[in-house]
């Protein structure tokens, strides 16, 4: 059987949807001619052809992406904003260790590493030129 090309933020939108009666109030989708992304009104159509998004969160007048909320399933690799590498990202596989589920609840973790570099980014915003 053929996958959804949106199975990871169906799954995502499910977990909104456990915790809102109108999850699609947080996700977008791409006005492909316009290249903008607009709030939907009601449940997505998860059309293959086209680009949705969880809308995101603005830090310091800079769009970042949403860290997770849940847990990923053991074995699943995340990134995380990592103030003390030289890159301020790096990444882990996930389980259930304290570690883990502390950088979880301090909303620092993201499914890529350019996710992570843009909430890194804009925290340092605050007090340096990026």
């Amino acid at each position: 059987m053929q996958k959804n090309v949106h199975e990871k933020l169906i799954l995502r939108y499910a977990q909104d949807w456990v915790l809102s009666e109108t999850p699609w109030r947080f996700w977008q989708l791409e006005i492909e001619n316009e290249k903008t992304w607009v709030t939907l009104e009601k449940h997505p159509d998860w059309d293959p052809g086209v680009k949705y998004r969880r809308k995101p969160l603005e830090i310091n007048g800079r769009e970042v992406p949403e860290p997770l909320r849940f847990p990923l399933k053991d074995g699943e690799v995340y990134s995380y904003v990592d103030f003390e590498s030289d890159t301020f990202v790096s990444y882990r596989t996930w389980n259930d260790n304290h570690v883990n589920l502390e950088r979880l609840h301090k909303g620092i973790c993201h499914l890529d590493e350019a996710s992570a570099a843009a909430h890194a980014k804009a925290l340092l915003s605050f007090f340096i030129t990026i």
